[in-house]
């Protein structure tokens, strides 16, 4: 019995692979060329708007690449204020079928990933999704300034009011005069790559 419950689940996850024959990575690139503004090694700094209190500077570290054949964007982050340091992981990619992009967040200081989703308008990224109960979310909005910089501002919204919770800026880590970046080819596989500064 054991044998035929193990053949049962292994058929239900192995079903939906079958059907779901994966798109052809130039019908994805498109838009997944829109996140290459997050890519490669990054400084950071910025500020936290407690509820209570005065704000808070914090400063921290990125790096983005391409995981998965390209299919995803990985964005890991520290961020450490007088309260200690937090490190966070976030998978982010372009859903074809719903034409919107989505995010799975990962964090040390929380036991389950949070999933926002949103559109891509001009330079910026705009993310939402759940904090708490229903009527509350969390906003997320990447904004690319240069080659070599980009800002993010998270928000909590609850019906028509919005809270800033914080804000930061990220640079392009300088390696020996020279800016390393992270493009992704037509294939949507990793290539890393290093331009001078000009």
């Amino acid at each position: 019995m054991k044998t035929v419950g193990i053949l049962a689940l292994m058929v239900a996850f192995a079903a939906p692979m079958v059907a779901q024959t994966p798109r052809p990575l130039n019908e994805l690139t498109e838009e997944l060329k829109k996140l290459e503004f997050l890519m490669g090694d990054w400084s950071a700094e910025g500020s936290v708007y407690p509820a209570e209190g005065e704000k808070e500077t914090w400063s921290g570290t990125a790096r983005g690449r391409w995981v998965l054949r390209g299919r995803h964007l990985r964005l890991d982050t520290t961020v450490t204020t007088k309260a200690g340091t937090t490190e966070s992981s976030a998978m982010l990619t372009w859903d074809p079928h719903r034409e919107r992009y989505h995010a799975l967040l990962f964090s040390s200081t929380e036991p389950t990933p949070r999933f926002v989703a949103g559109t891509f308008d001009g330079k910026k990224l705009s993310l939402q999704g759940p904090r708490g109960d229903a009527e509350t979310k969390l906003s997320m909005v990447f904004e690319k300034s240069s080659d070599d910089e980009y800002t993010l501002n998270v928000d909590m919204v609850r019906e028509e009011s919005t809270v800033h919770m914080a804000d930061g800026k990220y640079m392009r880590k300088r390696h020996g005069g020279l800016s390393l970046r992270r493009d992704v080819p037509y294939t949507g596989f990793e290539e890393e790559r290093y331009e001078s500064i000009r």
